[in-house]
């Protein structure tokens, strides 16, 4: 297994970074309509409304720690990648999940900031 650089390699980590991106985006999406469900379902009373509650302060959470609930997908798509042997979108998956981890600290440093 050759690890050098190859000439095609920024562009499967570009690919690597946007995969990891894309996949944000529907965890995004995929959040905001476990909340809209769950108060939709919220309506209906009995056992669905004590359920409705905790779904949604869960997705919320999720939502603003996506730096950390990455993990859930990005970690099975660098083992499967691996397997692959696509090293260049691998770092690039790498390179994107850190990049969200940094940006998520820094949102989050700059909200204690302002509450403080």
């Amino acid at each position: 297994m050759n690890t050098t650089l190859r000439r095609s390699d920024p562009l499967e980590i570009f690919s690597g970074v946007l995969l990891t991106m894309g996949m944000h985006v529907l965890a995004i999406i995929s959040g905001i309509f476990i909340i809209l469900g769950s108060n939709a379902v919220s309506r209906w009373g009995g056992w669905a409304h004590t359920l409705s509650s905790p779904i949604t302060y869960f997705s919320i959470l999720a939502l603003l720690l996506l730096g950390l609930t990455q993990f859930i997908y990005v970690v099975p798509l660098l083992a499967w990648l691996q397997e692959q042997q696509k090293i260049g979108q691998k770092t690039g998956v790498m390179f994107g999940a850190m990049l969200t981890v940094v940006l998520n600290g820094g949102y989050f440093f700059w909200l204690v900031m302002l509450l403080r």
